[in-house]
Order: structure tokens, then sequence, then C-alpha cells
């Protein structure tokens, strides 16, 4: 994979993650951007894209600023913190746009970002929070930073088995009713393809036994309670033998696996969101019960209303799957 790197100001073409990028595989475009001429940095960084044709941009702060600033077709985007309210001219991105921030941010504001996403009307799943300051140079910032610009690449190559392009086809096409348009942000299924991941169906441990039928969200919760390696995940999944995706729960490992110790054989397509475990135990308690978290009608349905737009509060990035739910994909 290919990636022309732009760095910050004050940074260097020999900086910790471009490194990071080489270290895991990828060829790095990175030229030498001038602090003092912003106009000849967005001039050279476009040179470099035109003759090395990279697969994904990354742009760091004003290097942010900078892979706003050229033109870069339809290549994806990552952006890092991006200064775009300091230098240049562009005020929004394409929709292919990830962008990666800490909102302890003492540089560039968050709510710059925040902004970003809204002038650019994407999903709120394409700001990633992340890190403990601008330079996001800690490890599980920087595991974000290529597992983001390797999906977005292959978010677009990658393809879907027909089982998953059956499941990928409700999650679109399903609508709410008018009393759930008139009083909720997004549906269950929205919600899924703004901040689910596809997982792969994987066989139950042979010292695993079934739970209970018909329970999923609390065998999956109870299970991921009890092993703390594990993380709850609720979306919709599709069963062998039946084209209906049904509303369900499951554990992953940290591996893209969607591991079921509610059906008999594991289901053949599985989209969903990995949740923190503390949120999952709080709603628990406040409910006094254990049940579905995109179906929380007890709270009134905060997942679908404005807690859905802070995943900072329950998105549990441990968990992701092998490839964002929401990207463009063709079918094999």
């Amino acid at each position: 994979m290919k990636t022309l790197f732009l760095h910050g100001w004050h940074s260097t073409p020999s900086g910790l993650k471009p490194t990071y990028l080489k270290d895991h595989g990828h060829e790095v475009l990175n030229p030498a951007l001038p602090e003092d001429d912003f106009e000849e940095a967005v001039r050279i960084a476009q040179q470099e894209f035109d003759q090395g044709k990279p697969d994904v941009v990354v742009g760091s702060s004003r290097g942010g600023a900078v892979a706003l600033n050229i033109d870069s077709g339809t290549t994806p985007l990552v952006l890092l913190c991006p200064a775009w309210k300091t230098w240049g001219t562009a005020t929004t991105v394409k929709s292919n746009t990830t962008i990666l921030h800490s909102r302890a941010d003492e540089t560039v504001p968050f709510a710059d970002s925040e902004e970003l996403v809204r002038n650019s009307g994407l999903p709120s799943s394409a700001l990633i929070e992340v890190g403990t300051g601008h330079r996001l140079a800690d490890e599980e910032s920087l595991a974000m930073m290529l597992r983001a610009v390797e999906e977005a690449v292959l978010g677009e190559t990658v393809r879907v088995t027909p089982d998953q392009a059956t499941l990928l086809q409700f999650l679109r096409t399903s609508q709410p009713t008018p009393a759930a348009k008139a009083l909720l942000k997004r549906t269950m299924q929205q919600f899924v393809l703004d901040y689910g991941w596809w997982y792969e169906p994987a066989e139950l441990p042979r010292d695993v036994p079934l739970s209970t039928p018909q329970e999923c969200h609390k065998n999956a919760i109870d299970w991921a309670m009890d092993d703390d390696s594990l993380v709850y995940c609720e979306g919709f999944a599709l069963s062998k033998g039946s084209s209906l995706p049904i509303l369900h729960a499951w554990v992953t490992d940290g591996h893209g696996r969607a591991i079921d110790n509610t059906w008999p054989q594991p289901g053949v397509a599985y989209a969903g969101v990995p949740f923190r475990a503390g949120f999952v135990t709080l709603t628990a308690l406040k409910n006094d019960a254990i049940g579905s978290l995109l179906d929380d009608y007890q709270n009134d349905y905060p997942l679908r209303g404005d807690l859905g737009d802070r995943p900072d509060e329950w998105l549990e990035l441990r968990g992701r799957g092998t490839a964002r739910v929401g990207g463009e994909r063709k079918t094999q």
C-alpha cells in the first residue's frame, strides 16, 4: 500500500507517524514541506501526489490542511488533528475521509474537526476520538492511524460475501416508522451503518457451552463481563439458511471475529458495534435488567438520539471488526 504522508508544522519526514507506517509494511511518500510558505507546501504535495499516485493521503496537523488543499481526486484522506482553520481555504472534505483527533488537543481544538465533519455532511463516525494530546504519538493513536489508513483503502476494494450483501441491503433500505422518525435521529440500522464493523463468523470454543436460546444480549453480556479479553457487540446478524437479518448480540476477541454463544451454528454475516464494558454495565444497572442497547425503550432509545453522537462515551475500539460497514464495497 502506497501512502502519501504530509507532516505537520515543526515536524520532519522522519517523524514517528510515517516511520510507524513504514514499519508496518507501507510504502511512504514523505516530502519535506516548507514551514514558512503554505502555498509552496501545497505545490510540493500536489507534485508528489501526481507523480506517486498513492492509495491514500495522510495529513497531520498543518499537513492535514495541506491535504485538504491539494487535488487528490477520489483518493481517500486520513487527517490527524487537521489545522484547516489556520492554513488554506478548504472548509470541507470529501466523503471518503476519516479524521482522528484527541479531545485533549491543546493546539487544534477537537471542535474544529467536529465542525469540519458537519460542514462536509459526513456521519459523526467519520471523526474518531483517540489519543491524549495533539501529537497522537501514543501506541493506541498510532495503531488507530494504521487501522484508519488500511480501512480507507481496503474499504473500497474488500469484497463482501453474498450473505453480507444481503445484510448490507437490509441495513440500507430499512425505514423508520413515522413516530420514530419524529422522535429519533436514527434507526438501529442507520446506527450500525454509521458506527458498525463487519465481523468474521467464528466457531464457539469447545470448552464454552451454548447459553439460553433467544437471550443473545444477556448471553453475550454475561460472557464479556466474565472475561475481560472479550468485548460485547450488538447489531444485526444473518443466521444460516435465513434471508432476514435480525437484531443480535455476540462477543469479539479483538481480532475481528464474531463469537456467538446463542446460536447453535455460527451465523453467516455479522455487522455490529463494539461497546465499552462500563457503558454496558451502567445501562444494565439503570434498567435493572440486561437487554438490547440499540432497542433500549426503557430510556427512550438514547443511542438513537443525542447519545449516538458521542461515541467516546460508549464505543470500544478494542473490539472493532475487520472493516467498517458503512464503506462502499463490491460483492463477490
